[in-house]
C-alpha cells in the first residue's frame, strides 16, 4: 500500500490529497483534488494594463545595503543621533585623513576641490561688484578711524606675548622666546589684533544701523570641525594587498570545486576581477579648523544663484582620485565630528561671514628654490584652497544640524561669506553649498557641485613709516561692507525636512534617553582617547604570525592567542575582538553609585552591576518610552493573608 501511495504521488507531485477506501479490496489509489474552503474563491486575474515586476533601484547587493544605510539616516529624528549613528560602526573611530585650516600644500588646491566638490568662479557675484553710494560714505566714514587704528597697532602697542621674561629659554617653559624658524607666528598674532581691532570699528558703525547684526552672535576662535566620506578615490597599498589576497584565495576555492549557490552562473564560487581589484572607495575626511572671527544669524543668507543653475549642475570639478598621503596630509583614527562653532540647541546656526588668518604653515616646514613659494601664483592658489576648506568645513556642519549629514544630500542652497586677511592684504570669497552626498565612487557623475567665487587680491596699505601710513587704500575696504550688510532672509520652505518636532535630543520627551544620550554624544564628540588603547599588530607578529607562519609560532606554544588570531577562531567573533569592527554600543552595564541604591543590602562591594542589568540600554532611533527601571525586590516577603 505504501509503494502504491509513493507511486502516486511521484505522477502527481502537486499538493494533492489522497483517500485510501479501507473496504475497496483494490490496490489502486486515486487522488482528488479539493479545494480549500478557506478565504474567497479565485478572481480572474486577467488585467487590460500589462503588469511588470518591479525594477531593482540597485544593481548589487552591497548597494542596496548602501541606500537602505542612507534612508535609515534620513529617518532618524533628531540631530544628535545622526551624529551618533554616524560613529557608532567604529568603536575607536573612523581611519580619517586629517586636513587642517592652517596646513595647505602649495599645489592642494585641485584635490581640495576634488574632495569638496567645488567649482572655483573667478571674480565676485554682481552683488559686490556694484557701486553703492552708501558704501561709499561708510567708506570714508571709517577710513580716519582704520587708519588710526593701524598707527596705533602699529606704533603704539606692545603685547606680553613679545616682552622678554626672567626665564631662560630653552630651559624653562614659561620663557619668552621667539626664534628665527618661529617669527611667522609671532607675526600671526599681531595680524589676528589687527583684524580684530578693525572689526570692531566696523561693526560699532554698523550696529546701529542694521537690525541683523545687532541679533547676530560673534565667536572668536571657535571650533570648526567637518567630517565626510569621500568617494572615487583609489584603493591604496594595504587595500590592493587584501584584494589581491582575497582574489588568490577566490581562484583556489574555485579550483577545488567549492559551491555556492547564488554566487555564479555555475554554482561555484565567484572570482574578483582585475577591475574589481582596482575599484575605488570612500575614503573618511576629517576637517579641523579655528576662525579668527565669525558672524551667526537666526536666518540663513540668500543663495547667490539657484540650485539647478546650469553652474551648479553643469561645471566642471577636476578629479584627483590620488591617495590624499600625496599631499602630506596624515590619518588617525578618530570619531567624526561636525561642529560649526556652535551646539544644535544654539539659536543663531547660519553662518554670516567669516576672517580666515592667512599664514600658512606648511610655508615654514617645505624647502623649495627661492622664490617657488613665494610666487603670486602659488600665494593665491594656496589661498583660494584655504577659503575653499574654510567655506565648506563651516557650511556642512551647518547642514548637518538642519538634519542633513554626510550621507543625506541637502536639498536646498546654503551660502557664506569669507575674508582671508593678515590686516593688509585682504581677499573675499563667496561660497555656496549645494551638495553634501559625496560617498559616490563616479564623480564624474554627480549631479550638483559647490560653488566659490574668488575676489581679487587688494591691499589695504604698504606699511608703516615715519609715523604714516603708506599707500592707505580705504576702498579695499568696500567688499567686506557689503558682506557684513548682506541681510539674512527667512525662507519660504522648511529649513529641516529630515528631523521631528523636537529637533534636537534636549527637546526630546523622555528624560531617561535624553540625558544618557547627550552624555555620550558630549563624550564621542571630545575625542578622548579610550581607556583600553586601540589594539594594533606588531611587525614581527605580523611577519612571523600572519605572512609567514611557521616554526616562529610553533615556539610560541599553547600561550594566550592575540586579537588577529582569536577573531577567526572564537565564538565571540570579530565585533568581540577586532577593532575595526567593534561597535560603540555599551558593552556593560551601566553602574549605579552606591548612594543611589535604595537598599543596605545592595551595597556591598562587587554588586555594583547586579542590580543595573534591567536599566534601559540606548538605542537608535530612541524609543517613544524607555523602560522604566525598578529595582527587583529580592528580599523576603510573607505570603499575604487572605
Amino acid at each position: 500500500m505504501a509503494l502504491t501511495a509513493c507511486s502516486v504521488l511521484r505522477k502527481h507531485p502537486n499538493k494533492l490529497k489522497i483517500f485510501i477506501d479501507l473496504s475497496n479490496s483494490s490496490k489502486q489509489l486515486a487522488p482528488f483534488v479539493l479545494r480549500n474552503l478557506h478565504g474567497p474563491p479565485k478572481v480572474n486575474e486577467h488585467s487590460e494594463v500589462p503588469l511588470y515586476p518591479p525594477i531593482p533601484q540597485s544593481k548589487n547587493q552591497k548597494e542596496s545595503n548602501l541606500a537602505k544605510t542612507k534612508n535609515m539616516m534620513a529617518k532618524l529624528g533628531t540631530v544628535e543621533e545622526k551624529q551618533y549613528q554616524i560613529n557608532r560602526p567604529k568603536y575607536y573611530g573612523w581611519y580619517s585623513y586629517m586636513l587642517d585650516q592652517k596646513w595647505i600644500p602649495c599645489d592642494a588646491k585641485e584635490f581640495l576641490q576634488f574632495a569638496t566638490q567645488t567649482h572655483v568662479v573667478d571674480g565676485l557675484p554682481d552683488y559686490y561688484n556694484a557701486e553703492d553710494e552708501r558704501i561709499n560714505k561708510l567708506v570714508e566714514e571709517l577710513a580716519p578711524l582704520v587708519e588710526q587704528t593701524i598707527l596705533n597697532h602699529s606704533l603704539y602697542s606692545e603685547s606680553g606675548f613679545e616682552v622678554p621674561n626672567d626665564q631662560l629659554p630653552m630651559r624653562d617653559g614659561a620663557a619668552i622666546h621667539w626664534p628665527e624658524e618661529k617669527q611667522f607666528l609671532v607675526k600671526q598674532k599681531k595680524s589676528k589684533a589687527l583684524v580684530r581691532s578693525i572689526h570692531q570699528i566696523i561693526m560699532g558703525s554698523l550696529v546701529g544701523k542694521t537690525a541683523h547684526l545687532e541679533e547676530c552672535s560673534e565667536d572668536f576662535d571657535a571650533r570648526n570641525d567637518a567630517f565626510w566620506f569621500r568617494g572615487g578615490i583609489g584603493p591604496d597599498k594595504s587595500m590592493l594587498s587584501k584584494k589581491e589576497g582575497v582574489q588568490t584565495k577566490q581562484k583556489e576555492l574555485r579550483e577545488k570545486g567549492f559551491k555556492i549557490s547564488g554566487i555564479h552562473s555555475d554554482g561555484k564560487i565567484g572570482v574578483m576581477t582585475d577591475e574589481e581589484v582596482m575599484e575605488p572607495f570612500e575614503r573618511s575626511i576629517q576637517y579641523k579648523g579655528k576662525n579668527v572671527i565669525q558672524l551667526r544669524s537666526g536666518d540663513p543668507l540668500p543663495p547667490f544663484i539657484e540650485r539647478d543653475s546650469p553652474l551648479v549642475t553643469q561645471s566642471k570639478v577636476p578629479i584627483s582620485s590620488h591617495d590624499p598621503r600625496t599631499w602630506g596630509y596624515k590619518a588617525q583614527c578618530q570619531h567624526g565630528t561636525n561642529v560649526p562653532g556652535c551646539w544644535p540647541d544654539a539659536d543663531h546656526q547660519h553662518g554670516l561671514m567669516f576672517y580666515c588668518d592667512r599664514t600658512n604653515q606648511w610655508d615654514y616646514q617645505a624647502v623649495a628654490s627661492e622664490g617657488a613659494l613665494s610666487s603670486p601664483e602659488a600665494i593665491k592658489d594656496q589661498n583660494t584652497a584655504k577659503a575653499l576648506l574654510s567655506c565648506f568645513g563651516w557650511l556642512l556642519p551647518q547642514a548637518c544640524h538642519l538634519g542633513f549629514s554626510p550621507m543625506t544630500d541637502i536639498t536646498f542652497p546654503l551660502a557664506t561669506q569669507a575674508t582671508v586677511t593678515d590686516g593688509q592684504t585682504w581677499s573675499y570669497y563667496a561660497y555656496q553649498l549645494n551638495t553634501t552626498d559625496l560617498t559616490t565612487n563616479k564623480p564624474e557623475e554627480h549631479s550638483h557641485n559647490n560653488v566659490m567665487w574668488a575676489g581679487v587680491e587688494q591691499t589695504l596699505f604698504k606699511s608703516v613709516e615715519n609715523g604714516k601710513v603708506v599707500n592707505f587704500t580705504p576702498s579695499t575696504l568696500a567688499p567686506l561692507l557689503k558682506m557684513y550688510l548682506l541681510e539674512p532672509q527667512t525662507r519660504k520652505y522648511s529649513l529641516t525636512p529630515y528631523l521631528s518636532e523636537a529637533k534636537t535630543v534636549s527637546n526630546f520627551h523622555d528624560a531617561y534617553q535624553r540625558q544618557y544620550l547627550l552624555e555620550r554624544i558630549r563624550h564621542m564628540y571630545s575625542n578622548r582617547p579610550r581607556h583600553l588603547a586601540k589594539p594594533e599588530m606588531f611587525l614581527w607578529e605580523k611577519m612571523n604570525l600572519v605572512d609567514h607562519p611557521g616554526t616562529s609560532a610553533l615556539k610560541m606554544g599553547s600561550r594566550r592567542r592575540r586579537w588577529f588570531q582569536m577573531y577567526k577562531i572564537s565564538h565571540l567573533g570579530k565585533e568581540h575582538w577586532h577593532p575595526e569592527f567593534e561597535t560603540y554600543d555599551e558593552k556593560n552595564h551601566r553602574y549605579i553609585p552606591k548612594a543611589k541604591r535604595p537598599e543596605d543590602f545592595m551595597r556591598k562591594k562587587g554588586l555594583g552591576r547586579r542590580y543595573s542589568k534591567w536599566q534601559p540600554k540606548l538605542s537608535i532611533p530612541l524609543e517613544e518610552k524607555a523602560v522604566v527601571y525598578k529595582l527587583p525586590n529580592v528580599s523576603y516577603q510573607p505570603p499575604e493573608e487572605f
